[in-house]
């Protein structure tokens, strides 16, 4: 089974950059033809998401390995910390 074909729709207008965008203003990319201004939207938008993968898959590796060097005692003291805080006050 393969992946559901999905219309190539790259000229439409929503994937257009807005005029207050940097590229969107120039003159240049108001020249461009609509399929092409679309085609330049939908590559910054896959670029964008791009990186937010690679940060988030950096931070992921980093949390991990911070976690990783704690010492173990850190855990426990994290565990009876938060348990404790759920207590109601007496007071």
């Amino acid at each position: 089974m393969g992946r559901p074909r999905v219309p190539d729709r790259r000229d439409r207008p929503a994937l257009e950059l807005a005029s207050d965008d940097g590229l969107g203003a120039t003159q240049w990319y108001r020249n461009q033809p609509p399929d092409v201004r679309a085609r330049i939207g939908l590559h910054l938008i896959a670029a964008n998401m791009k990186a937010g993968l690679q940060f988030e898959s950096i931070l992921k590796r980093g949390l991990l390995e911070y976690a990783f060097l704690l010492p173990t005692t850190a855990r426990s003291s994290v565990t009876r910390t938060t348990r404790s805080s759920r207590r109601p006050s007496t007071r």
